[in-house]
């Protein structure tokens, strides 16, 4: 990694606490985000790429964690996605497999506030 010393940062303080400039902000956070997953810092990973507003490595490592039937942690990735057909489809494979704080979670980003109610009535 080209800036070591900020990605030293970033893992100490959390993204949400570090502030970079903008002239390097899209490769620091990219980079973080991508040596975060590496490392099963999944939340604090898709947190980076968001900060980087990187959608497409957003959703590649959403697809990524996705086709090994790691909804959970695909969710964290799709959740800071634009796109929202992908938010969606996050959010019922969460639900058919269990995990129903992820999918209200993408519910709620979306809106879906039927679905929202229908997870609260049957779990």
């Amino acid at each position: 990694m080209q800036y070591s010393a900020m990605y030293k940062l970033i893992l100490e303080k959390g993204v949400d606490n570090v502030d970079l400039p903008q002239s390097i902000a899209v490769q620091v956070f990219t980079e973080a985000g991508i040596l975060l997953a590496k490392e099963n810092h999944f939340s604090e990973s898709a947190k980076a790429l968001a900060k980087a507003n990187n959608q497409e490595e957003l959703i590649r490592l959403g697809n990524y964690f996705s086709k090994q039937g790691r909804f959970s942690v695909a969710s964290y990735y799709f959740y800071h996605s634009t796109d929202e057909e992908i938010i969606e489809s996050s959010a019922f494979r969460c639900l058919e497999n269990g995990y129903y704080d992820d999918s209200k979670k993408l519910f709620a980003k979306l809106g879906r506030t039927d679905m929202l109610a229908f997870i609260e009535a049957n779990t």
